[in-house]
């Protein structure tokens, strides 16, 4: 005769999630995420010569008018 324990709702439901420690870890890396991206917009641009979308400068618009002489560049 086989023995078999039947378990009950509750302990089939907790042991179909996951642990505790993937909900803080996901909950950290969204936190991490969220402020880097909030940190990032509040900085001007790194590289010189961008601007942010809509911003007009000293900076060619369209590619047709970037200049493309690359000599001496090597």
């Amino acid at each position: 005769m086989e023995q078999t324990t039947d378990l009950g709702l509750g302990a089939k439901i907790a042991r179909a999630l996951p642990p505790p420690a993937f909900w803080a870890f996901l909950f950290l890396l969204g936190a991490v995420f969220a402020g880097a991206y909030a940190v990032g917009q509040a900085m001007d641009p790194v590289a010189p010569g961008t601007h942010r979308p809509g911003v007009t400068g000293d900076a060619p618009t369209r590619e047709e008018d970037m200049p493309m002489d690359h000599e001496g560049a090597h």
